[in-house]
């Protein structure tokens, strides 16, 4: 019964530790939520010691660190305060904690520069063989140039009257 209890207890130490670290720097919830990306209903619940209304341990306790750390505490010593309290999983000695990723880091810069030469020599290579490939004549129009266009003449038409030299007099036919 007084383990219940005293995990009540530090929760809502936790909590009295966050809000009052949070009121003297002067920051709003909002101004937390903005810094630390946490949805502000998580960081309200947070605030108030409603530990049932978080989701799982894990996002719990990243969302503890970080608005630990907002707020100028120690983020690592609060998120394991709060794993204790809610009854996660202990770390194993030897094993170090996971740590996630920041989401606001960006790449290296060398992965950025070998990307960008790697797109600028795939558009020159596209570039190069869309022109290569139009200055050759297509294989349809080689194949149409080649063979002699035949002239159809009328299949009921009237033969055509011979024709007769120009400036001079018609040769008797023999």
């Amino acid at each position: 019964m007084s383990d219940v209890r005293d995990n009540l207890e530090s929760g809502s130490s936790i909590s009295a530790r966050l809000k009052a670290a949070r009121e003297a720097r002067g920051l709003s919830l909002d101004e937390v939520a903005t810094k630390t990306r946490v949805p502000i209903r998580h960081l309200h619940h947070i605030d108030n010691g409603d530990w049932e209304s978080l989701p799982a341990i894990t996002y719990s306790v990243g969302f503890v660190r970080s608005y630990a750390n907002a707020v100028g505490l120690d983020g690592t010593r609060m998120g394991q305060e709060t794993r204790e309290l809610l009854g996660g999983a202990q770390t194993h000695s030897g094993v170090a904690p996971y740590e996630p990723a920041d989401p606001s880091r960006v790449p290296p810069r060398s992965l950025a520069i070998v990307a960008g030469i790697l797109a600028l020599l795939l558009a020159a290579g596209y570039f190069i063989w869309r022109t290569s490939s139009s200055e050759e004549p297509d294989m349809l129009e080689q194949a149409t140039a080649e063979q002699p266009v035949a002239t159809q003449t009328p299949v009921a038409a009237a033969p055509a009257p011979p024709q007769q030299p120009l400036g001079g007099p018609s040769a008797p036919a023999a």
